[in-house]
This record gives structure tokens, C-alpha cells and sequence, in this order.
């Protein structure tokens, strides 16, 4: 089985380090390469260290749409997929595209990795780019959603709702594991109290993330009278954050609030959290960051963005998104329930995620995808060759 991925980017998102997990966990009897539309970033590389080929297009950068074309469509008859699987919006239309003009008879899936409940906040440009995927989302052979809740979200805006398959981000459980002894040291290193309530979040600086939301929730606690701090991790989630930092400062959070970037330490941050937050506004599809927490035995507050709500399975632990108050009172009650019962909390949630969402039943569900799409397609070169 040979399987060309093409990926709008390899940066350190969550669909990048999904698809890098996925290639991970697939038998090596599968042959896979992968093509990014941009750059190859941090994630190609790590996608490289597994021995999987990574083409870098560098649409926008060094080539027109011409050249990265053409160089696509030679990739591709070189490697002669059997499947070709787009990853995200606009490798879902380079997807199509070069399956036309290259293999018209090798079955293709779409990969899309969120939401539209914030549709009219995405960028002109996105929003274009989806409606153009809605008329087109016939000629997939299978359109994979990440979430329950993106797949009605698109199909309600046009896309094939024949062509539906759901299939949940999956988790390393044995990487992202509770390790308490790991607590003290990391909390000691950040100058933080063993009795403060520290809050996680771990997502990319962009609005749709909410950190503006969480920094709220947060004022709001200590002005209650709670001491609590809160970790934030991801690119753009920095000192340089100028944003980030005004509105410490506005809130009175300054020296409570640990801005610490991107990291590749994640699993071991989770250790020192006590309560993960995802205060998403919109957009959001599986939220890995939060399973990655759980998995950690860490409980977390969510917004009802996406398959959120599903994840944790617990209403107590929902609350509205872009209501920073509510989410604050949502932290309260896990604060006053006490630290033994957080943990009972979290050995639930970790037992879900590994029961639910393991990485490895991930890689069977596309392995399963893949062999029913070449299935069919045998089937109808036989049928037509019968005819």
C-alpha cells in the first residue's frame, strides 16, 4: 500500500503533529510519503527523522502556483499512490487537482481537522477556499473529519455528507502519561507554589484559541480570592507577545501568568498542571491539546467548540465559549473540590483516552479507510474491464 499525503503546511500545529503521529503508527507494510504545499518546517523534519520522504513545494515562497503544480503532479506519478490523502483545506484542492491532471482512477480522501462555528471570522481567503471545497467535495472518494461536529459544521455549508468518514485524533498514552515525580521539579524551575492552582493551556496564538478569554477567567479568580497561576505554551505564546503581555499588565498578571512558546516538552508540562483549560472561541475540531492533557490524568475545563464536549464527557466541565466568567466559575468548582478528587477526576479522563482516542486505533481506522478505497477502486477497474 502506498500512501501520498499532501499537506498545507508541517508547522507545530495540531493537524501536523496528527498527521505525524499517523505516519508513526502505521505498519511499516505501508508506504507513505508527504508534500507540503509551503515549507517544511518542524514538522517535516521530525516526519523525515521516521525515514518518510518530505517534499517541500514552497508555494508563495520560491515557486508560483504554475511551478508548484507541475512539480505536485511529478511527485506524484513518481511515487504511484494507491490513495492520495489531502490534509487540511488547501492540500484538499492540490489533492483534487493533481489526482485530475495526474491519476484520475486512484481513490482520494480529504483530511479536515476543524470546525466552522466561527466560519465569518476565518480570513476571506479560508472562507473561499471552503466554499470552493463544498462544490467540489463530490469528487472525493472520503472527506475524514477529526470531529462529529465538523462534519455536520461542513455538510450543513454544502460539503458531500455521503462521503463522511469520522475518525478522532489519537494519543501516545505511553509518551503522554502521569509521572508525579515531575511535578515539584518543574513548578520549582517556574517559581511556583506547591498549593497554587496552576492552569495549563497549550494551543498557538491566534484568536480563535482564546487566550484573551482564559487571562480574563484568570483575573477574575485571584480577584476571588484564589491563588491561582496559569502555564501557557505554543508558538507565538511568548515574552515577545506584546499583546499577551499588555494584557497581563491590564489585569493585574504579571508574575502569574508563564508564557513559555513553543516547546517539545509538552507531556512533561502537563505534569505540573492542575486544571487544563481550552477556552476556545471558535474553530476548533478535536482538541489534542486537551486529550493530551487527560492523558496526562490532568481534568479539564473546555469550551462547547468542536468535539470538546464529547471528549471530556462531563457537563460540569463545558461551559459556553467567549464567557470568560462562566469559565471562571467552572475552574472554582474543580479548585474547591480538592486535589485527591482532580485526580480521580483525571485517572477517569486518562482511562477514556486510552480506551477511545490511543493513537494506534487512530492508525488502524485510515489503515481500514485506505484498504476499503482500494478495495472499490479494484472493483470497478474489474468491473470495467469486464465491460
Amino acid at each position: 500500500m502506498r500512501i501520498l499525503f499532501i499537506s498545507t503546511g508541517l508547522g507545530t500545529g495540531g493537524a501536523e503533529m496528527t498527521l505525524l503521529r499517523l505516519l508513526g503508527a502505521l505498519p511499516e507494510t505501508v508506504s507513505t510519503a508527504v508534500v507540503s504545499l509551503t515549507v517544511e518546517d518542524a514538522i517535516g523534519k521530525q516526519i523525515e527523522d521516521l525515514g518518510v520522504p518530505v517534499h517541500a513545494l514552497q508555494l508563495g515562497v520560491k515557486l508560483s502556483a504554475l511551478g508548484a503544480g507541475s512539480r505536485l503532479a511529478a511527485i506524484t506519478r513518481a511515487f504511484r499512490p494507491d490513495v492520495i490523502q489531502g490534509w487540511m483545506y488547501h492540500a484538499n484542492l492540490a489533492a483534487h487537482w493533481v489526482r485530475r491532471q495526474s491519476m484520475p482512477s486512484v481513490p482520494l480522501a480529504w483530511g479536515i481537522r476543524q470546525s466552522l462555528s466561527g466560519a465569518r471570522r476565518e480570513k476571506l481567503t479560508t472562507r473561499a477556499v471552503i466554499k470552493l471545497g463544498a462544490w467540489l467535495s463530490p469528487a472525493a472518494d472520503a472527506i475524514v473529519y477529526n470531529a462529529q461536529r465538523s462534519a455536520e459544521d461542513h455538510e450543513s455549508k454544502g460539503f458531500a455528507g455521503i462521503r463522511r468518514i469520522v475518525i478522532p485524533n489519537g494519543v501516545d498514552c505511553e509518551a503522554f502519561r502521569p509521572d508525579p515525580g515531575k511535578r515539584t521539579q518543574l513548578r520549582h524551575t517556574l517559581g511556583i507554589g506547591d498549593e497554587t492552582l496552576l492552569l495549563g493551556q497549550v494551543a498557538r496564538y491566534h484568536p480563535m484559541k482564546g487566550h484573551a478569554i482564559l487571562l480574563d477567567a484568570v483575573s477574575t479568580l485571584r480577584r476571588r480570592g484564589l491563588a491561582v497561576e496559569v502555564l501557557m505554551a505554543g508558538k507565538g505564546v511568548d515574552e515577545a507577545n506584546a499583546e499577551l503581555q499588555s494584557r497581563c499588565r491590564r489585569l493585574d498578571l504579571t508574575g502569574h501568568v508563564h508564557l513559555l512558546g513553543q516547546r517539545d516538552d509538552v507531556d512533561d508540562l502537563w505534569q505540573a498542571v492542575d486544571v487544563g483549560v481550552s477556552p476556545s472561541e471558535w474553530g476548533e475540531g478535536f482538541p489534542t491539546a486537551v486529550a493530551e492533557a487527560m492523558a496526562c490524568g490532568v481534568p479539564c475545563v473546555v469550551t462547547d467548540v468542536g468535539d470538546s464536549a464529547l471528549l471530556v464527557s462531563d457537563r460540569s466541565l463545558v461551559v459556553a465559549p467567549g464567557k470568560p466568567v462562566t469559565l471562571a466559575d467552572a475552574i472554582a468548582g474543580l479548585a474547591r473540590a480538592g486535589a485527591d478528587a482532580r485526580r480521580a477526576l483525571g485517572q477517569r479522563l486518562r482511562e477514556r483516552v486510552a480506551a477511545q482516542y490511543g493513537v494506534d486505533l487512530m492508525a488502524q481506522r485510515f489503515l481500514g479507510l485506505y484498504e476499503s478505497l482500494m478495495a472499490g477502486n479494484a472493483a470497478r477497474s474489474s468491473s470495467s474491464c469486464v465491460g
